[in-house]
């Protein structure tokens, strides 16, 4: 399968060139095609060199006197082809689209927007078609363009499908077809599988119970696996896009799959996927919730198949929007593979590995933007990039990104693994009015062996020293001239609201970016990053008229009245509106409490909402990490997401019953630092070598300890390293008196467990140990804070050691 052979088929509006006035000897040499979506448009222009040409396109609604400029199109050298996007668009309308080059050149053509309100020719019940079909459903039914079928059920009815039998829901060869209103739940691979469909719509559902359960297996890479199966569990997913066109989630709830991912402390996650996506082109995924758990994890939470080929994941047209895409990890989603002309905005990722992968991008464009990107972790708690760029391909297409904001470990990653690509001097990344807030890296170095344009950005590093140095680089290239290097001040980040204070660095210097954003409105200076001002909604965008004050709440250690009840307020601003709304969230989320579960809320109302932990359902002393939804019957809904921390929680158990724990404040004999911090009040050991060299030698922080019977074990440490993380990140290891080798860690600049491995290929080792007592001695190779190692032959299904 290559890109090529889809170019025209993937089409919506292969539209016929009109002349324009002065202009006719040569706009018969122009081919346009306009693709258009709901509230955006694809452009492709062939007919123009661009040697001798540089296209520019106005387009105006059908009617308006007022013609638009859109942003520059891109020229593909090799497809010899421009393309770009027109957004900001209005559903179900006509518009015009007016292109000119510099040889006055011109042609025009219009075009129709998606409708929401296709017409409905038929329309058929699931409940009472179940009986024959063994509690699935196999649609290969073909409507048309204006005589769409619609699959619906009654509310509160369930569509459970037992192990065996493939998907739930399988559209094969299906056509003009809409599922909505449906609760679907089992699949032993995919709850709904779209193949080889077209025009497929799947709204307002809750997704979830699919997948293969399978068993962690140490001896190999720590993936899931099914007996006797050599290929890991992977890409099990609530709805899978396969070899598809035009396939629309709307308004979903996609949650709790039977199976998990494992995290980046063993191997490469895999695992379930909200949404796999094998497009044909014309994928849109708006104000979808695709909320994962920790003890259900995502790999990534929408994952893209073949990233490394041009018809890879989304391949083109696509628009992904408005939606939640929480607790994965590895990425929130990956764009990956050819992205020509898709469009990721206005959406919130949180508790993911990294946000967005464009690695690699093939051909281009594509537009991030508006998007909000914070609380980066996977269940272990490292957290890496907000945008991830590099992969093993380096890719000619050019990749834009206007005002996001994001606060994460790292910032913005190099397109490639570091090699000079043949593209490199083509542009690639282009950025405007973003904000990225970093513990380390805003911006990788080896970002800066591309072309690059970037202006008007905010960026800010923990560490000091790196913010000199990146305005430092950024001004050599020409780069930043009016960029911001100061921590910008947020409303209340602890609440989730990421609004720019009035004053905070950042605050009214939004650029315009043609055809995506203005500077100003109606006077007034607009802010840097995702959110416009002060006030603005948050972020996921829905077209909803109610609001929360708070999108997230924080639960800390401490007394009693630490897990007292917290409280949000729903507000709605429009007096049209009147809706009810239940609360929804994950069964993993036993340990949250939300009075009332539903209600109803209308302009001039106020709803308030009593946020409840129950400590005796919480697993252990770790990070809790969950959300839950104020949701609207047509599926729109508000998301908030909630951290525990139940360090020292009452009526919550210490079990340490699952392995050794001791503590490395309590040891003896060590030549090193003990030191406190205010996790740590009891202490801690800073291992570091007196003259700051390598010492497998000295005589080391030594562990003893007695195991009741033989097993195969895992050494995890509770350690924090110094920034750079990736220099402070390793320590030589001996176990019962041999030789000292080095150990790699997967460390943070915070505390957190890591596996301990001697094993370059592998972030984890299994030791076979024997009944009986067994010493663990640690040495200095670097600077790094040790606080804990726990030894356990129990680690199927771990998250955290228990125990502390």
């Amino acid at each position: 399968m290559t890109i090529f052979k889809y170019m025209r088929i993937a089409s919506l509006a292969l539209v016929a060139i009109m002349t324009v006035a002065g202009f006719a000897a040569l706009a018969d040499e122009l081919k346009i095609e306009a693709v258009p979506s709901f509230i955006s448009c694809s452009i492709y222009l062939r007919g123009l060199d661009k040697e001798e040409q540089s296209p520019s396109v106005k387009y105006r609604k059908t009617g308006s006197d007022t013609w638009l400029d859109s942003y520059p199109l891109v020229y593909d050298k090799a497809g010899k082809e421009y393309r770009g996007s027109v957004v900001n668009l209005e559903e179900d309308s006509e518009y015009e689209l007016r292109v000119a080059g510099k040889k006055g050149v011109a042609a025009a053509a219009k075009f129709r927007t998606w409708t929401s309100s296709p017409k409905i020719a038929k329309t058929l019940s699931v409940d009472t078609m179940l009986a024959s079909t063994g509690g699935r459903l196999t649609i290969t039914e073909k409507g048309s363009e204006d005589a769409w079928i619609k699959y619906t059920a009654p509310k509160g009815f369930a569509l459970k499908a037992a192990p065996g039998g493939g998907p739930a829901v399988y559209l094969k060869g299906a056509k003009y077809i809409i599922l909505e209103n449906l609760t679907v739940s089992g699949g032993d691979r995919d709850a709904v599988h779209v193949q080889e469909c077209e025009n497929i719509r799947i709204a307002n559902c809750d997704i979830s119970g699919w997948g293969r359960i399978g068993v962690q297996d140490f001896h190999k890479d720590g993936k899931y696996y099914l007996p006797n199966e050599k290929k890991c569990i992977n890409n099990d997913a609530g709805v899978n896009i396969d070899r598809s066109l035009n396939v629309v989630v709307e308004r979903c709830y996609i949650h709790d799959p039977r199976n998990r991912a494992n995290s980046w402390k063993f191997s490469h996650p895999a695992g379930p996927n909200a949404v796999f996506v094998r497009s044909l082109g014309g994928t849109v995924l708006r104000y979808n919730d695709f909320i994962g758990s920790d003890p259900n994890r995502w790999n990534d939470v929408v994952e893209g198949c073949d990233n490394g080929f041009k018809d890879g994941g989304f391949l083109r047209d696509a628009d992904i929007y408005g939606n939640m895409l929480v607790f994965g990890n590895d990425d929130g989603i990956e764009l990956d593979g050819g992205q020509m002309n898709v469009r990721f905005f206005r959406n919130k990722i949180e508790g993911c590995y990294c946000g967005v992968s464009t690695a690699p991008c093939l051909l281009g464009p594509s537009y991030i933007f508006q998007n909000l990107i914070v609380n980066l972790s996977d269940d272990s708690g490292a957290g890496g990039m907000a945008i991830k760029n590099n992969y093993g391909e380096h890719g000619a297409g050019q990749i834009f990104y206007f005002n996001n904001t994001s606060v994460a470990p790292n910032g913005f990653t190099s397109y490639g693994p570091g090699s000079i690509s043949p593209f490199a001097g083509d542009l690639k990344g282009t950025m405007r009015g973003n904000i990225l807030v970093c513990n380390d890296e805003p911006v990788f170095p080896d970002v800066f062996k591309w072309r690059n344009d970037f202006e008007g950005d905010l960026f800010f590093s923990y560490r000091k020293e790196i913010n000199s140095a990146l305005q430092s680089n950024l001004a050599s290239l020409g780069l930043e001239r009016k960029g911001i290097f100061e921590k910008p001040n947020f409303r209340d980040a602890s609440y989730g609201n990421y609004c720019l204070t009035k004053g905070s660095p950042g605050s009214g210097a939004r650029m315009a970016v043609q055809g995506f954003t203005s500077a100003s409105s109606n006077g007034r200076p607009l802010d840097a990053g995702a959110f416009e001002n002060s006030d603005s909604s948050p972020v996921p965008f829905r077209p909803l008229p109610v609001t929360s004050d708070r999108q997230q709440l924080n639960f800390m250690p401490g007394t009693d009245a630490s897990f007292a009840s917290q409280q949000i307020m729903l507000k709605c601003s429009d007096a049209n509106f009147a809706g009810k709304f239940s609360i929804c969230k994950n069964t993993a989320f036993g340990w949250l409490e939300i009075e009332p579960s539903e209600g109803e809320i209308s302009k001039g109302a106020q709803v308030k909402l009593k946020v409840k932990i129950r400590p005796e359902k919480l697993e252990g002393a770790w990070i809790h990490r969950g959300a839950f939804l104020v949701r609207f019957e047509d599926g729109l809904s508000r998301p908030v997401t909630v951290y525990v921390n139940p360090e020292t929680p009452p009526n919550v158990k210490i079990r340490r019953d699952d392995g050794v724990l001791m503590r490395a404040a309590n040891c003896t004999g060590f030549t090193y630092q003990k030191m406190t911090d205010k996790d740590n009040p009891d202490g801690f050991i800073y291992l570091s070598s007196r003259d700051g060299k390598a010492a497998p030698d000295e005589k080391g922080l030594l562990f003893e300890f007695n195991l009741e019977k033989e097993g195969d074990c895992m050494i995890f440490a509770r350690v924090k390293s110094e920034p750079p993380v990736g220099s402070h990140d390793s320590f030589f290891i001996s176990v019962d008196g041999s030789k000292a080798e080095r150990a790699d860690l997967r460390s943070s600049a915070e505390w957190s467990w890591v596996c301990v491995s001697r094993i370059k290929e592998s972030s984890f080792e299994l030791l076979k140990l024997a009944a009986g007592k067994h010493s663990i001695r640690l040495t200095p190779r670097e600077p790094i804070m040790v606080d804990s190692i726990f030894v356990t032959d129990k680690y199927s299904g771990i998250i955290n050691p228990r125990g502390y």
